[in-house]
């Protein structure tokens, strides 16, 4: 009976034993299979990647045409999401190893200070002991050597030499804590240059991915924007582009020609009227300010006071910068280059007024825009400071 007792029991302890090593080896492989399938899926996101920017170039390449824009804008919109997986993985082993960082500092600060205190402790300990030694050699100065104390002053000279030995052993070991303290305090010093160093990697990549969502809202804002414009249509894709090409060129002109002197205007003072001229699809004001002859967006120097509105109740209807992509795509343009508005209460017609002082000048397209047969008329206005406001589509 004990022997089927004992036999049972060792079977059992195997088992056990069997079983745990097959769930080592199955938690192992699951393990291996995780990092397995995660460079993987970063294999593949970058092989992914690699194929966009070379389809985008290819794009790029070919024919002006709505179905290719489309395509492009697609890609476009595949690689910005693609990017931003890659920074948000790259933000969370940032943060992964600043916490690791944090951990570490915290322990290493722990470790300083019992050192610390154990170097106190040996300092207080050696400097006893260097005091008992120092007291009991003084002591002997007075001793004389008969036969009566010559005993006790042999063990008093070996009770010293044991003391001089063993303060021998403490100061050795202080020094050893010392170097070991110091060693530590240098990598504290060294943890915490990383930890301000990946502060700022992790600043830098939430920057980015903060770009990378603006890209991307862009981008389909700019696909939207573009089937809403031309209903799908090719015709209707290549007036498009047409006309944007000759505004873009009407408007160059305009900054660089002369023209007729109106004379100088205050901020408000009427410049014009709203109209429909040149290649504009409808009743509008495009407004644009340019600094050096480079087109930037109005909108932040309106709201700084540099600038006032052109028109009285203003009504945005495409900012600056919109469709970024496409623009820079076809025009090498970064988005819409200025603000288009009409006035809400007035509409056609509405006075358009100076956005700031300087000297007005009366400009014209030296040509009638192909698709609508007018020629473009607008204001120039050459501020003191050299920057320029365009009041462009007026009657």
């Amino acid at each position: 009976m004990r022997n089927k007792q004992l036999v049972f029991i060792i079977g059992l302890v195997l088992w056990i034993a069997l079983v745990g090593f097959i769930n080592s080896n199955v938690a192992g492989h699951s393990v291996g299979n995780t990092y397995d399938d995660q460079y993987d899926e970063l294999r593949d996101r970058q092989d992914r990647k690699a194929e966009l920017e070379a389809k985008i170039r290819d794009l790029q390449s070919q024919e002006r045409t709505l179905a290719n824009q489309i395509e492009f804008l697609e890609s476009q919109i595949y690689l910005t999401l693609l990017q931003q997986e890659d920074t948000q993985q790259q933000i969370e082993e940032t943060r992964l190893l600043l916490e690791e960082v944090n951990v570490d500092i915290e322990e290493l600060m722990a470790k300083l200070d019992n050192l610390d205190g154990s170097i106190s402790d040996l300092y207080d300990v050696l400097a006893l002991r260097i005091r008992t030694s120092y007291e009991l050699g003084h002591v002997s100065q007075g001793f004389v050597f008969d036969m009566d104390n010559l005993r006790d002053a042999v063990l008093q000279v070996v009770y010293l030499q044991s003391i001089q030995k063993e303060d021998q052993r403490l100061l050795t070991q202080m020094n050893d804590t010392r170097e070991v303290y110091f060693k530590q305090k240098r990598k504290l010093e060294e943890l915490k240059l990383e930890k301000e160093e990946l502060k700022v990697e992790l600043e830098t990549q939430s920057a980015l991915l903060a770009q990378q969502k603006v890209d991307l809202a862009n981008q389909q804002s700019a696909k939207a924007w573009l089937l809403q414009v031309t209903q799908n249509e090719e015709s209707e894709y290549q007036r498009l582009l047409a006309q944007i090409e000759e505004e873009i060129r009407a408007i160059r002109a305009a900054l660089t020609n002369i023209g007729t002197q109106i004379g100088e205007v205050a901020r408000g003072d009427v410049v014009g009227h709203l109209g429909n001229t040149g290649c504009s699809t409808g009743p509008h004001l495009h407004f644009g300010y340019y600094i050096n002859g480079v087109a930037v967006d109005p909108r932040s120097y309106i709201q700084d006071g540099t600038l006032s509105w052109p028109l009285a109740d203003p009504q945005v209807t495409q900012w600056y910068g919109e469709n970024y992509t496409w623009y820079m795509n076809n025009f090498g343009i970064p988005g819409h280059n200025g603000i288009d508005l009409v006035d809400a209460t007035v509409g056609y017609g509405a006075p358009v007024l100076a956005a700031a002082s300087g000297t007005a000048y009366k400009v014209s397209d030296s040509q009638a825009c192909s698709m609508t047969g007018t020629v473009g008329q607008g204001v120039r206005v050459d501020h003191a400071d050299g920057s320029k406001t365009i009041y462009w589509h007026l009657q």
